[in-house]
């Protein structure tokens, strides 16, 4: 959808690298959401410091990253109201809440009054409304560029995710390092209502339906038939949830055993190790933001076979060197399948249901906690390399059987309207 004003051919929007960017209300809504992510990502360190500094426990840190997800769990009912509601005034909503808590964590910062438990209700309030927000983030960003910039919009939109987790760390440590935690949270407080600021000017498309309103629920059981109706759609389900059981927890939970048990690293190992992934991850969202002609779901099936065929490798080899050549490689091939996924459920899901679509996948980050419970028992059986090579190997056994099972949606599928 360009907006009134935008006058140039399909065919010279699409042929420039930030094509995307020639439609106004992406450009707001990219720039608002580097905002958002980048103090999330501050909000994120500074409340697990806090919480460390005040307590001493690593129980408390743990519970602080765990109310992160809380909101997954009403993401699919949350998408109801999505796809009914206007979907800018639902991101301006939540985006009102993030700089109203965030003013609250300065006021009591400041005057000396924060206690751990406030920090658990930032990260609760936090953790309820982030998913959400991302599911209205992806949904506006299908809504706002028309099909064949899709690509390249959900390129861009990943490069943001990939920063902020560098720009956001440092940010975060040296804000609240060089200015205390009250004045850091005045700095998140400023870029969230900048973030605000800018999503005022997003414009929103309408809701395409006709249909009585219903209630919720029979509108999320709508959004969930639509899903199981269409091959596509509940193929790329399964795909995501298969990508977190096996393919994530090596780099979302497993990494720090590997970098002690493996390569003898400390701290400092950790994190270039760290670094080396999310640098591949980082590159992988530019090449999907400028390559052109990409078929999402081929690119999404290679993507994630090449993942996890570099995951095998990594679990073999020895050198310190190849090992984070093999992260960045991986991260590479992980940035491409993912995005290529998000587009494939922007392209086939209709306009009325992208954002139960979005909610519903959201669901598939449970296969994480499954698949780093049963890594962490096989640890106690089985030495690194075994644990993480079988992972990698059932990883692309089940990748290779869904890319056998799902030809006809991988290879030939026809786009739904919307």
């Amino acid at each position: 959808m360009l907006e009134r004003g935008e006058s140039a051919s399909p065919g010279s929007q699409t042929r420039s690298i930030l094509a995307s960017f020639r439609v106004p209300s992406y450009r707001y809504l990219w720039f608002s959401d580097a905002l958002t992510l980048w103090g999330f990502e501050m909000e994120t360190l500074i409340l697990g410091w806090f919480v460390l500094v005040e307590t001493n426990s690593a129980l408390m840190v743990g519970v602080v990253g765990a109310l992160r997800f809380g909101g997954t769990l009403i993401s699919p009912l949350l998408g109801v109201y999505v796809d009914r509601l206007s979907k800018r005034s639902v991101l301006l909503a939540m985006r009102v809440v993030f700089a109203l808590v965030a003013v609250a964590m300065f006021a009591a910062a400041s005057s000396g009054a924060l206690m751990v438990w406030h920090a658990l209700v930032a990260a609760a309030v936090a953790g309820l409304l982030r998913p959400p927000e991302m599911v209205v983030r992806q949904s506006l960003i299908a809504d706002a560029v028309p099909k064949a910039m899709l690509m390249n919009a959900m390129g861009f939109a990943r490069i943001t995710m990939d920063t902020s987790k560098i720009v956001g760390a440092l940010a975060g440590a040296g804000a609240m390092a060089a200015f205390g935690i009250a004045n850091a949270y005045l700095i998140i407080g400023a870029m969230y209502v900048g973030s605000l600021l800018l999503s005022l000017r997003i414009v929103s498309a309408a809701r395409l339906g006709t249909q009585v309103p219903t209630s919720a629920l029979t509108e999320l059981k709508a959004g969930v038939s639509h899903i199981v109706s269409s091959s596509t759609l509940s193929g790329v389900m399964v795909l995501a949830f298969l990508a977190n059981l096996v393919a994530f927890p090596l780099s979302h939970g497993f990494l720090p055993i590997v970098a002690r048990d493996a390569f003898g690293l400390d701290e400092l190992g950790l994190a270039q190790l760290v670094v080396s992934t999310a640098a591949g991850a980082l590159l992988g969202s530019v090449l999907m933001g400028v390559l052109k002609s990409v078929r999402s779901e081929r690119a999404m099936i290679v993507g994630l076979l090449l993942w996890q065929a570099l995951l095998c490798a990594f679990a073999l080899t020895s050198s310190l060197f190849w090992a984070h050549v093999l992260l960045f490689l991986s991260g590479l091939a992980s940035s491409i399948a993912m995005i290529s996924m998000s587009v494939s459920l922007m392209n086939h899901a209709h306009a009325d249901f992208r954002g139960r679509v979005m909610g519903v996948r959201m669901l598939a980050v449970y296969g994480m906690p499954v698949g780093l419970l049963l890594g962490g028992a096989l640890f106690e059986w089985l030495d690194v390399s075994a644990t993480l090579l079988l992972f990698g190997l059932v990883g692309l056994a089940l990748f290779a059987l869904e890319a056998v099972r799902g030809r006809a949606y991988l290879f030939a599928g026809t786009r739904a309207p919307g």
